[in-house]
């Protein structure tokens, strides 16, 4: 009985994100230049929402989601939904503690870092960036924070969700999200905004 809540509680967690992101997916993947993109990773993806959109702006990229087990059959069904299986695959895993697989032109990461903290960031867009072909881009996409964390406010309240929810989930500055890429050996810093309030910052692998 608990395994069911606890898969129907998944269920439902991906669904409403999944509502979501379909809604800014489009617009936020139309910000990026994906000329030069064969390959991408929707890291932490969920339902695929951001790799569905990829490929649905780009016919010439194919992707691949990683999440955790019991998200991925739930994530397949997105993409069978879409038709886009032969386009997407899928790679389980604990993006932490797990290989993510390599040779991508495109690593997404969208509403990831807030999940986890500082250290666990550091490593993680480390291995992110070692994973990256050369010339390859890494996009973070989250609420960043101004140098004192007081706006955006969405992001105050958001960072207080993440402190009572997760062990070690914060929101983070542009300058601690910079310092990570920076020291995975990324260059080219940028960051860019949606209409919807969260940043892109984007580093390359020279």
């Amino acid at each position: 009985l608990n395994e069911k809540r606890d898969q129907n509680r998944i269920e439902n967690f991906i669904s409403a994100m999944d509502y979501r992101a379909v809604k800014q997916a489009d617009e936020d993947v139309k910000l990026i230049n994906t000329d030069h993109v064969k390959y991408l990773l929707d890291l932490g993806g969920g339902s695929g929402a951001y790799a569905i959109a990829f490929v649905k702006t780009n016919r010439k990229i194919n992707a691949a989601v990683f999440d955790l087990p019991d998200v991925i059959p739930l994530t397949e069904k997105y993409i069978s939904r879409a038709g886009l299986t032969d386009k997407i695959k899928t790679i389980k895993g604990n993006y932490l503690t797990d290989d993510i697989g390599n040779d991508y032109d495109l690593i997404y990461l969208s509403a990831i870092v807030h999940s986890n903290s500082y250290e666990e960031n550091s490593r993680l867009i480390r291995k992110c960036a070692e994973a990256l072909n050369k010339n390859g881009q890494l996009i973070i996409q989250d609420f960043v924070m101004n140098e004192d964390r007081t706006e955006p406010a969405f992001g105050t309240f958001f960072a207080l969700n993440m402190l009572v929810n997760t062990p070690e989930g914060d929101t983070f500055t542009e300058k601690e999200i910079s310092s990570w890429l920076t020291k995975a050996g990324l260059s080219d810093i940028k960051r860019r905004e949606t209409s919807h309030g969260a940043s892109q910052i984007i580093g390359t692998k020279k």
